[in-house]
């Protein structure tokens, strides 16, 4: 249950903090990211919780983007 929690946290937060600490905690270094959770599977308008975080150039890096799926690697790990 605490992993679901996080993973919520990590898709609905805010709070830049809370989120890089928790992609921490994981180990993760890559965000995969379908256009079908962009478009209502996960949220429901543009720039909501982890969608405007990925905004913040000093912690992701787009590394691909398609028609289908966007990728994000995770560069603020040294924090």
């Amino acid at each position: 249950e605490a992993r679901y929690n996080d993973t919520y946290t990590i898709f609905y937060s805010y709070n830049l903090d809370q989120t890089t600490n928790l992609l921490r905690k994981y180990e993760v270094n890559y965000i995969l990211l379908t256009n079908k959770m962009w478009e209502g599977g996960i949220w429901s308008k543009p720039e909501q919780g982890l969608t405007l975080l990925l905004g913040n150039k000093d912690n992701f890096e787009q590394t691909f983007n398609n028609s289908e799926a966007r990728i994000w690697e995770y560069i603020g790990r040294q924090s």
